[in-house]
């Protein structure tokens, strides 16, 4: 095998795909799974594509394979955020959490909670110090979709 070509050929779509945008985290999970778990970049797609859909579900429900198909023992900061923001809107601490997530996030989050909390759930300026963060990403998305519903399934939102 050759050592650049051979690689590049092995992780190339074995399958026709047709292009469709709901989907594409499912293809993208496809293309990284077909190759054994040696396709990290269609992994790393898969995820993004599912963070910026909203997709919580997903997220959640998949990252238990990047620890097992592509041995990440400490998941990127955005996919942390995804988890904290999904953990802490049912749990009250981050005890029993089954993902790493840094002592930075845990404490972000639960400063960004209470201040959302006192501000009754509303942008008042106080989440320009976060809009680095998924949560804020996040909520923004759930407040555009709740107040314009997308015709063609663009926009993820979807609730917890």
């Amino acid at each position: 095998m050759h050592p650049i070509w051979g690689v590049k050929r092995s992780l190339r779509p074995k399958q026709e795909y047709f292009f469709y945008y709901p989907e594409l985290p499912k293809m993208f999970a496809l293309l990284a799974t077909e190759s054994g778990g040696k396709n990290q970049i269609a992994w790393d797609y898969f995820n993004a594509a599912a963070l910026l859909k909203g997709d919580l579900q997903t997220v959640v429900g998949m990252s238990h394979y990047s620890q097992e198909m592509f041995g990440k023992t400490v998941l990127p900061r955005h996919h942390q955020e995804a988890w904290a923001f999904y953990w802490t809107s049912a749990n009250p601490t981050f005890e029993g959490i089954p993902v790493v997530i840094t002592t930075e996030i845990q404490q972000r989050i639960t400063t960004f909670a209470q201040q959302f909390m006192q501000s009754k759930g509303q942008f008042t300026g106080f989440e320009q110090a976060y809009n680095d963060t998924y949560w804020v990403y996040f909520l923004k998305m759930q407040q555009k979709a709740s107040q314009k519903q997308e015709p063609d399934g663009m926009t993820g939102a979807t609730r917890i």
